[in-house]
């Protein structure tokens, strides 16, 4: 008789010990899981959508640089324009070179090849500066020429650093795709 209720209770018990069993291993998994799609969305609205936010802000910037220098150029007695673009230069140095620590605090996030188009960014950047500098002191005595050489630069610009920038954009764009599918991969498993 004892013999059949330890079979019993065996019986009983061990299909109950096993659904435990299983569902916490499920509950591990399901764990894990939530923190692989965590860590892939941190990764996605943190530091790719930081960089995007970073570059395009350094983009507006330059863009925003170049119409106030323009405008000076073509009407280089104004007061009033001259004390808002030396104010706006002084903003800008100050973001640009924010946006520029930013970016490269997040060096690992850049491939090499990026690593150094972000390099020669940054200095077409100076050097447009430098020549922005020098178009503002030529408007006061040769605004007709100061204009002219301000479209001729700005052409070059437009090529050195716009596409450099939209570059650098589409490659981290590539970068967020690839972790948005590894989220997906993660979600799905």
């Amino acid at each position: 008789m004892k013999k059949k209720r330890v079979s019993i209770f065996v019986k009983l018990m061990v299909p109950i010990f096993l659904l435990g069993l299983v569902g916490l291993i499920g509950s591990i998994m399901g764990v894990v899981s939530v923190k692989s799609v965590h860590t892939a969305s941190q990764e996605v609205s943190g530091d790719g959508i930081e960089t995007i936010n970073e570059i395009n802000t350094i983009s507006v910037n330059f863009e925003k640089m170049q119409k106030m220098v323009l405008a000076l150029c073509a009407d280089p007695e104004n007061d009033e324009l001259k004390a808002a673009v030396d104010e706006s230069i002084a903003a800008y140095d100050e973001e640009m070179l924010a946006c520029e620590e930013t970016l490269r605090q997040k060096k690992e996030l850049f491939s090499d090849e990026d690593e150094e188009l972000l390099n020669t960014t940054f200095d077409a950047i100076e050097e447009a500066k430098e020549e922005m500098t020098g178009l503002m002191e030529l408007a006061v005595d040769d605004r007709f020429t100061a204009f002219a050489n301000a479209n001729t630069y700005m052409a070059e610009w437009a090529t050195n650093v716009g596409d450099s920038l939209q570059t650098l954009s589409d490659h981290n764009d590539q970068r967020i795709e690839k972790l948005v599918a590894n989220q997906k991969n993660v979600v799905s498993v």
